[in-house]
């Protein structure tokens, strides 16, 4: 007899279903609290259409099939955010208006194809999304109602980390080598490896300032106050207005919610699986 289920497939029994529901109810409750009102993405995409928003490390692990009808390659959705981002730029200017802040929140089942023994298929997010707020107050939004919704589950001292993917592609952006070792250099800095990003560098010709910034940028993360002393004068404009942005978004975090302020970590070069946001 071959397996019962698919790979990386799982039931739930009475138990596990019920504390599912519970934990579900709990959050989304937390999130209409402060205004997010949830919506249901669509069960099936085009992959056209979702694979445009999804990172690499998820474009291989989606599951896709021929639509019979239409004979276009459709997917299930490995992820929810680029869902969002399409149900709302389909809508502008029709069922949503231009210029409106969206405060929405969700309760998904995703599933992903496993690529190794003990990978998982499936999986249940419960998440929000604030669209059309550049305030750095509305990030500290989504912190507060994050740390009140993890509360509410039981989950009281959680540590926070805060990134911004601009600053690895404004270094990425300046430091004039070639294609392949900017490749190399970008690996170096997903593990956080300054001395392994520096020597590539050095060896493609990057002036020694360049090499030195690639070094400070991997050892700046943890508490927000130290993490963003470590980066400052680093002397590539591109990097250093990418980092003042985020230092906004923490200083609105320490105005409008002093509670979670104590809780957040900064991590400059956190961009694994974050390639799709700005």
């Amino acid at each position: 007899m071959g397996p019962v289920l698919p790979r990386g497939a799982s039931d739930l029994l009475p138990e596990e279903a019920a504390l599912r529901s519970w934990l579900r109810r709990r959050l989304l409750d937390t999130f209409a609290r402060f205004g997010y009102r949830r919506v249901e993405p669509a069960r099936l995409e085009y992959r056209a259409v979702a694979e445009r928003g999804l990172p690499a490390s998820l474009r291989e692990r989606a599951v896709r099939f021929i639509e019979p009808d239409s004979g276009e390659v459709a997917v299930l959705p490995a992820d929810v955010t680029p869902q969002i981002a399409r149900m709302v730029a389909c809508r502008l200017g029709g069922a949503l208006p231009e210029g409106a802040v969206y405060r929405f929140a969700y309760a998904a089942d995703l599933v992903r194809r496993p690529l190794r023994p003990g990978d998982r298929a499936e999986y249940h997010q419960v998440g929000l999304e604030l669209l059309g707020d550049a305030d750095p107050a509305a990030d500290a939004e989504v912190l507060e109602v994050c740390a009140e919704a993890l509360a509410a589950v039981g989950l009281a001292d959680p540590v926070f980390d805060l990134s911004h993917t601009a600053v690895a592609r404004a270094f990425l952006s300046c430091v004039g080598v070639a294609e392949p070792v900017r490749r190399e250099v970008a690996a170096h800095l997903r593990r956080k490896d300054g001395r392994a990003a520096a020597r590539a560098l050095a060896a493609a010709g990057a002036t020694p300032a360049v090499a030195e910034a690639a070094e400070r940028l991997c050892a700046s993360f943890g508490p927000a106050e130290e993490a963003l002393a470590a980066s400052r004068g680093i002397g590539l404009p591109a990097v250093e207005a990418a980092v003042d942005a985020l230092e906004r978004v923490w200083t609105a975090v320490r105005r409008y919610a002093p509670q979670v302020a104590e809780r957040v970590h900064v991590d400059l070069l956190e961009m694994r699986g974050f390639e799709y946001y700005t």
